[in-house]
């Protein structure tokens, strides 16, 4: 069980409002504090379709000064809190939590799937229609998802589930045919947690998902948004893929300025993949993995490439970006180095601190998120 704090409300709420966070946290204090102030009151708070709110103080029996005799007193406050409404019809009906399959659920593997995780207590949830899937994701939310690519839309699920903050924690296990992975590689998608190519042991993807499951579940991610796109070095793909973490990003509650910077930069950093990871050749893959914390952005690009001694022209690129950085203040403005040295110039001009690895075929992007959103808890969080 993970217990919804304050904070983590509003974050929510700034989510599916599309709104401030700081907005979003003045919102839930005020609702609280008219909560508090009735209840103090003596009031009985009902909020339509969830719960009502009242304070008890039911007489306590003790023993007088005077020995023997019993007299009634007060009792300390406590709360009742009682479902109304559809919530209360909700509770009634309840099921235990669910696994999403999207998949075929006549054949054995969705039965020993259901009758496997059944005895464990989780309820799960076969469909072959994308849509309907996607509708549940709000009302009920899965505790992880897995899917078949052989069923139209599997990618269509990966990406709602992964790229909405209230369900990006839910493990994704993708099933595939062989050679099916290499076909989605042509195209923009978004990576499911777990990888299994058919044909596979049953049972022992049973077992093991059963044990990985109950250990994500018990220590949950909180305040992490992960990410992981593939796509080809084509043109149209790397700008559906900047679009798709600029779109991650304000569903994040991140300010415009800094969705802006940090899509320029993994511009840059795509267009450097293919034109010195690959000599230009656009038929190529490009891995791009998101990590949102309370306090940075990072963003590593990696691409298919052999690499290249990164280390002298990262010492040039920083002087240059340093020499630059008063004179191209403008998000995407263009640095007069037309080489591997002004892509990362133009880098460092919006974001904070690139780093490569050994083989310089992946580079890492930090970006800190904006000094309001660090400093005060509250709003820190994704």
């Amino acid at each position: 069980m993970v217990t919804v704090t304050k904070e983590r409300l509003a974050r929510d709420l700034a989510v599916r409002l599309q709104t401030d966070p700081e907005q979003a946290i003045e919102m839930v204090e005020q609702i609280f504090a008219t909560i508090r102030r009735h209840l103090r009151a003596g009031n009985a708070v009902e909020i339509d379709d969830l719960c009502s709110i009242a304070v008890s103080n039911q007489a306590l029996l003790r023993e007088d000064e005077s020995g023997g005799l019993a007299a009634y007193a007060p009792g300390p406050g406590s709360l009742e809190v009682t479902p109304v409404g559809s919530f209360k019809k909700d509770l009634a009906h309840l099921h235990p939590t669910s696994i999403y399959y999207l998949g075929q659920g006549n054949d054995i593997f969705a039965q020993m799937l259901g009758e496997h995780f059944g005895r464990k207590g989780w309820e799960l949830s076969t469909s072959d229609d994308t849509p309907t899937m996607l509708r549940r994701l709000d009302s009920d939310p899965p505790v992880a998802v897995v899917l078949e690519s052989k069923i139209p839309g599997w990618e269509d699920l990966i990406r709602e589930v992964k790229c909405n903050p209230l369900t990006n924690g839910v493990p994704v296990v993708g099933i595939f045919k062989p050679g099916e992975r290499e076909s989605a590689a042509l195209r923009l998608h978004v990576e499911p947690d777990d990888i299994i190519i058919e044909p596979f042991d049953i049972k022992e993807f049973i077992q093991t998902a059963g044990v990985e499951l109950a250990a994500r579940v018990a220590t949950p991610q909180e305040d992490i948004f992960e990410l992981t796109l593939a796509l080809p070095g084509h043109l149209a793909e790397r700008k559906r893929a900047r679009e798709l973490v600029e779109e991650v990003l304000y569903r994040n509650s991140l300010p415009e300025d800094f969705v802006h910077r940090a899509s320029w930069a993994l511009h840059e950093a795509l267009d450097n993949a293919v034109r010195y990871g690959h000599c230009g050749i656009e038929c190529c893959t490009i891995q791009v993995r998101l990590i949102l914390d309370p306090r940075r952005l990072l963003l590593a690009v990696r691409d298919s490439g052999k690499g290249y001694d990164h280390s002298s022209v990262l010492a040039n690129a920083r002087e240059a970006g340093n020499a630059q950085r008063d004179f191209t203040p403008s998000v995407g403005a263009v640095l007069p180095e037309n080489n591997a040295v002004g892509g990362l110039a133009r880098i460092l001009r919006d974001v904070d601190r690139i780093e490569f690895n050994r083989n310089g075929n992946e580079i890492v992007i930090t970006k800190y998120r904006p000094r309001v959103l660090v400093e005060d808890p509250i709003l820190a969080g994704v």
